[in-house]
């Protein structure tokens, strides 16, 4: 992980919780089910 540009982290977590945010907006009971399995 060190060797990854700041950037590049920085970008990956933000898609990663805009995609989050879509799954919980759509359909919340069902994906924090599935979520919660992880």
């Amino acid at each position: 992980i060190g060797e990854l540009p700041l950037e590049f982290v920085q970008g990956g977590w933000q898609q990663l919780e805009e995609f989050l945010h879509l799954l919980f907006a759509s359909k919340p009971l069902k994906r924090r089910c599935l979520l919660a399995r992880v």
